[in-house]
């Protein structure tokens, strides 16, 4: 709530979405953020897996200032996330 709060105050009224601090977060957390945001973020890397996706427990992919501003580092990270997504990669050959 306070979060919500802090950011209207500065007139960021579209905020749908919150990004656990430290990754630190249990059910009733997410039931909270739930009251507030669309979708919370964990610091888990990853990539959605599909409809039964729990909205509150997002993997994330870490993208620094240095890294945003490096392409090829960033395909780097994307594909290292998604080579951690079991349909999206296959590794029977591997």
């Amino acid at each position: 709530r306070e979060s919500k709060h802090c950011l209207t105050q500065h007139q960021l009224n579209y905020v749908n979405a919150l990004c656990y601090p430290y990754g630190d977060y249990d059910k009733k957390t997410q039931q909270q953020a739930a009251e507030f945001y669309h979708m919370g973020f964990s610091t888990r890397a990853g990539l959605i897996k599909g409809p039964d996706t729990n909205w509150f427990s997002l993997p994330r992919i870490h993208v620094s200032d240095e890294l945003a501003k490096e392409p090829s580092r960033l395909n780097y990270r994307i594909l290292r996330a998604a080579w951690s997504h079991p349909r999206l990669v296959d590794r029977s050959n591997a």
